[in-house]
């Protein structure tokens, strides 16, 4: 099972210190966005001075971890999400339950270097995403009710619908997103996660770096 670190900041300060903290001790990370709208919370790049290429010269290093950006968007064809894209990320995660065209957006993701991970909320029916996980070949369940910010409380049906998925999608990557910690990652990969985010369980600990490697080590 694959864990990778989360990076949630209310502006880019936020941002690039985790990021700086992190970045060694990690193959992948997980930048998390998300514009208010769609979720409560109201992330970077989406305040009013936020600008998206301050993360241009994290992504021009090439010492860096692979990103993965998760979109918690309600319009997939916000200028600024467009932007992100053209930064390159390795991968972008996108909801079924944001408006616009979701092949529209994997095909401007492939056209940037990307691939894609469809991401679905807990109580969202798996097979509205079905014709999007034919083409994106990775799912990314929410196992949190409350979206964009540390310290969500994991939701226990989220076990049970990974076992689900499994079953359903058994050649399909799945990843779970939200209040995972020490007490429950285990029960994830028994139920079948290929992989799984993590974010207070490092964040909250006073040295990241170990707090990361004590979780990849219950595996």
């Amino acid at each position: 099972m694959e864990v990778i670190p989360s990076i949630v900041g209310t502006n880019f300060k936020e941002v690039s210190e985790r990021l700086e903290k992190i970045s060694g001790a990690t193959g992948w990370v997980h930048l998390d966005v998300c514009d208010g709208k769609f979720a409560p919370s109201t992330i970077w790049p989406f305040g009013e001075a936020d600008e998206v290429n301050d993360l241009a010269a994290f992504m021009s290093r090439t010492d860096r971890p692979k990103v993965e950006v998760h979109l918690m968007v309600e319009n997939l064809s916000d200028w600024k999400v467009e932007s992100i894209l053209k930064l390159r990320p390795e991968r972008a995660v996108v909801h079924i339950e944001s408006s616009g065209n979701i092949f529209s957006f994997m095909d401007k993701a492939t056209a940037n270097g990307a691939k894609t991970s469809v991401a679905i909320l807990l109580d969202t029916p798996s097979q509205f995403a079905t014709p999007f996980i034919a083409r994106a070949g990775r799912l990314q369940l929410m196992s949190i009710t409350d979206l964009g910010h540390y310290g969500a409380q994991f939701d226990p049906r989220a076990i049970d619908a990974v076992k689900t998925l499994q079953k359903k999608y058994p050649k399909v990557e799945i990843s779970v997103d939200g209040g995972v910690n020490p007490e429950n990652i285990l029960s994830l990969k028994e139920a079948g996660a290929d992989c799984v985010i993590v974010g207070s369980c490092v964040w909250a600990s006073q040295d990241p770096v170990e707090a990361l490697k004590k979780i990849r080590s219950i595996i």
